[in-house]
């Protein structure tokens, strides 16, 4: 049986928890491209042409898992699709993880 990778927990409630966690994700993890299948299901929401830019956000989004997260700035003509592409990227993460508003998107940091 596959077992989640280099988990030791002392609280059984804590394990049960975990199995089920990875029984429900258990396809994905065990895959040898998850991006490939973030891509292609990327594709069945219609985007296209953009699956470097995608690949990148998703795996900004799973850095704030990280010692160091790292952080991404778009920059594009205007009407370009770049919001598109983050509201498409930001669907496949929980909405409790990121405040996703235009107000964030109107001014560049400096």
């Amino acid at each position: 049986m596959l077992q989640p990778p280099g988990l030791i927990w002392k609280v059984p409630y804590e394990m049960k928890k975990v199995k089920k966690a990875f029984g429900q994700c258990k396809e994905i993890a065990s895959s040898a491209s998850i991006l490939d299948l973030f891509v292609q299901d990327l594709e069945r929401l219609g985007v296209s042409g953009e699956v470097e830019l995608a690949k990148l956000l998703f795996l900004t989004i799973v850095s704030r898992y990280q010692k160091r997260p790292v952080s991404v700035a778009i920059k594009g003509p205007s009407a370009g699709g770049k919001s598109y592409l983050i509201e498409c990227v930001l669907r496949f993460f929980p909405s409790p993880l990121f405040i996703n508003s235009p107000a964030f998107r109107t001014f560049p940091c400096v």
